[in-house]
């Protein structure tokens, strides 16, 4: 039988390092510096809060409208609108 004490020199930053089957560690809420990381970043998250809001009304027959307007970019200066609606406006 094998004993290892760890040095606490050695031992890993957070406990993220020792166990691979843990969750991410948390984001920090912060505005993201770099223009086209802060793109990919909506661009991801936004899909996600589309996919959560088409799941919501699914699951529990409620009616959902998101409108979502991008930061500007060189592109479009004033920013990009999105929008969702599970059911027609008119209704």
């Amino acid at each position: 039988i094998q004993i290892f004490v760890a040095n606490p020199s050695q031992q890993p930053n957070s406990t993220h390092e020792t166990n691979p089957n843990m969750p991410p560690a948390p984001v920090k809420i912060e505005r993201i510096s770099g223009d086209r990381t802060r793109q990919n970043t909506f661009h991801k998250r936004k899909l996600g809060l589309l996919k959560k809001a088409i799941e919501l009304t699914v699951l529990c027959d409620c009616d959902i409208a998101i409108i979502m307007r991008s930061g500007p970019t060189m592109m479009c200066p004033e920013g990009k609108l999105s929008a969702y609606c599970n059911k027609d406006l008119d209704a």
